[in-house]
């Protein structure tokens, strides 16, 4: 009997866009490039490289599985999974009674921060300890993928250093001024995000004659419905995919391709997961813009709301073409594994975790939206109040105008020689001094601006 397991993780390694929306022969060729160059690394046992051909166009058919195979690297890690699996089984009785060996063990690469690791165990017998296995199987599983990605953390961030240095055709996203991806904000700002177990799904393989019908009703409880595991029980060529804990009974041939369609169906899921948190991270961020102290210090550097925005663009472009991806993709799988991956997502309603994001996209690009109004309108307060500060030195520029020219009026000895003219109004203006004039004006002007400031400032959101 095996225990495949599969678990997405978090990985320091993403696309460009352009390379998301449409993979060039420019792509293909860098990764059959990186093949030639024969990297290796003692923690690998070997990589495959399943992007140096463009599987779309060869002459296969249109349903082959490898055009649904969106991995872009695998690295075999057996030697050293089976060293940690042995290490860990003289300190947890659980993985010594119940874990005989490791089978497989590959890391898939993928897009979008978020690779795959395949592991396989073959188990010693379960019997009369099906729900001690059942219960505690999944945490045991984590110890090893936790241990396994530990030992190989160095080895992963080397070869990321190398896959950079090679890539003269842009293919790889590269890091912002910030030390993060443009859209996946998080990667860099909490610790521990790159190798993050994501979650671990588990599925039980009979071999022949290894049939435990009593393992089914303990292991599938809570997955699926009693008249399914009754018909699983009674069918050996029957297997289970929908909810938490998955099994492919003896006669089921072709549990290799239902098994890369759950790899699928996972990936498509983490994505649309991992953007969701990191929308939620951008909101967040939105929201703390204006609740943080401002410095002199920070004059010259640019507002908050830009980088927010240039963030909530490049996530709101991932989404999309994850979701065109997703959709597109269906059109090469074969009718049986179609229905199974549509079942899957269905199951883990993936479609209503599209429609949230969607809202959350919707909600982060009103809320930037609603800043950047604030923002113009605040701009739009400050223009009006030097505007009218400039309006109030026009006035008095307008009052010291009459009183050169009122001077000049009553020094003019044919006009001021009229004794009715001693009561005018421009003669008693000659007779105010400048000063006066000047700093009386500027005494008004600037308490009514302070008036205006006051009363524009209640209004202003």
């Amino acid at each position: 009997m095996q225990l495949l397991v599969t678990a997405p993780i978090r990985v320091d390694f993403t696309l460009n866009s352009s390379q998301t929306a449409f993979k060039n022969d420019n792509f293909f060729e860098f990764w059959n490039n990186v093949y030639k160059k024969d990297y290796k690394d003692s923690n690998f046992d070997s990589i495959n490289y399943y992007k140096k051909t463009n599987d779309t166009i060869q002459k296969s058919s249109y349903d082959d599985s490898s055009k649904t195979n969106l991995a872009i690297l695998g690295f075999d890690t057996l030697n050293i999974s089976n060293k940690i699996l042995n290490s860990l089984k003289s300190e947890d009785k659980f993985i010594n009674s119940y874990f005989n060996t490791i089978t497989k063990s590959e890391i898939k690469l993928y897009d979008n921060t978020v690779a795959i690791v395949d592991l396989r165990f073959k188990l010693n017998s379960l019997d009369n300890k099906e729900l001690d296995f059942t219960n505690d199987c999944e945490n045991r599983v984590k110890i090893v993928l936790t241990k396994l990605l530990e030992s190989i953390s160095n080895s992963l961030k080397t070869f990321f250093t190398f896959l950079k240095k090679s890539d003269t055709y842009n293919i790889i996203q590269p890091l912002n001024n910030n030390k993060e991806y443009d859209d996946f904000v998080d990667f860099y700002k909490e610790k521990g995000k790159n190798l993050d177990i994501l979650w671990a799904s588990c599925a039980l393989r009979y071999e022949k004659d290894s049939i435990n019908k009593k393992l089914i009703d303990t292991w599938l409880k809570n997955s699926v419905d009693e008249q399914s595991i009754e018909y699983i029980k009674s069918n050996s060529d029957s297997f289970s995919l929908d909810w938490l804990k998955y099994l492919f009974r003896e006669d089921v041939e072709n549990y290799e391709d239902l098994w890369e369609t759950m790899f699928l169906a996972q990936y498509c899921y983490a994505v649309i997961e991992v953007i969701i948190y990191n929308l939620r991270l951008i909101i967040n961020e939105s929201y703390r813009i204006n609740k943080e102290k401002k410095s002199i210090l920070n004059i010259f550097e640019k507002n908050i709301i830009i980088d927010v925005n240039r963030k909530l663009e490049a996530i709101n472009e991932t989404s999309y073409l994850h979701i065109i991806e997703y959709k597109d993709i269906k059109k090469y799988l074969k009718r049986s594994n179609l229905s199974i991956f549509e079942n899957i997502l269905e199951a883990w309603t993936f479609n209503d975790l599209v429609d949230n994001t969607q809202e959350l996209l919707s909600t982060v690009k009103q809320r930037v939206d609603l800043i950047y109004n604030k923002i113009s309108t605040k701009n739009n307060f400050y223009t009006d109040i030097l505007l009218t500060f400039i309006g109030f030195f026009a006035i008095i520029d307008l009052v010291l105008s009459f009183s050169q020219y009122s001077r000049e009026y009553t020094a003019d000895a044919m006009i001021s020689s009229r004794a009715s003219d001693e009561n005018s109004v421009l003669h008693y203006l000659s007779t105010i001094p400048i000063d006066t004039f000047i700093g009386s004006g500027f005494i008004i002007s600037f308490i009514l601006l302070i008036v205006y400031f006051i009363y524009r400032k209640r209004i202003l959101p």
